[in-house]
């Protein structure tokens, strides 16, 4: 974490003395495309490049035998989607259930491999965030499965706070029965909009209608806190649509 931020701040800091802080300005003729000339890199490895193969290994192993001091946060990546909305980049795989089926197997196995490891025995995690792509596409038994091999092999602490990151069209009851017996206990959704014309045109799924349908059956649960996503800026999006989401 900290070499992370200390990469993508050094690269910000060479950015703005090599080009100013016009760098940062965004370019309103296209901004889809190119609405920044530069930014600052924030992934871990010298100037923000990823470490792969050998190297990442090599890192991966050094960091997990250190003794972790003071509280913890751990991340799962889930790589799938079931459709692409046109204005995000974190898309990776489409999802597929034998896919799904294999990663979460091999999650799972991942979990269960380091239990003498200092970063797996001594952490306290305070925080189990699973982000994507769309974790909520995992089936019930799937999420399940993820959770409970959580709560088996990681040192979650008594409060920690478990995060379920989602698409509205996948608040399902057998969905959030499944997260609540595994202890989720906060759902980070993107809602983004409530406009159907936008919603159209950027590739979500449901509408205004039944987004509140699935936002009402998660108000039933009660052990869980909801927060979602608005995002200002799309095509046809005036002020007055940004208002009325708000």
């Amino acid at each position: 974490m900290d070499l992370t931020f200390e990469s993508g701040l050094d690269g910000l800091m060479q950015l703005i003395g090599l080009k100013g802080e016009e760098a940062f300005y965004a370019n309103a003729a296209d901004p889809l495309h190119a609405a920044f000339r530069a930014k600052a890199a924030v992934h871990a490895g010298p100037m923000g490049m990823p470490m792969i193969w050998a190297l990442a290994r090599a890192k991966l192993k050094s960091l997990s035998t250190q003794t972790p001091h003071g509280d913890a946060l751990t991340y799962i990546h889930v790589p799938f989607c079931k459709t692409r909305c046109l204005y995000c980049m974190f898309y990776q795989n489409p999802y597929k259930d034998d896919l799904a089926d294999r990663y979460t197997d091999l999650l799972v196995r991942e979990m269960q491999s380091w239990p003498d490891r200092a970063v797996q025995r001594d952490a306290r995690i305070r925080a189990l965030y699973l982000g994507g792509g769309t974790p909520s596409a995992l089936s019930a038994a799937n999420l399940s499965r993820i959770l409970k091999a959580a709560r088996q092999y990681l040192p979650l602490a008594a409060d920690c706070e478990i995060t379920l990151e989602g698409r509205v069209h996948d608040m399902t009851a057998e969905r959030l029965d499944a997260a609540a017996a595994g202890g989720v206990n906060r759902v980070s959704l993107g809602v983004q909009t409530f406009n159907d014309e936008i919603r159209h045109a950027m590739q979500r799924i449901d509408g205004r209608d039944e987004i509140f349908k699935r936002l009402e059956l998660l108000s039933t649960y009660r052990g869980i806190a909801s927060v979602i996503d608005l995002i200002y800026g799309f095509p046809m999006q005036t002020e007055s649509v940004g208002e009325n989401d708000v």
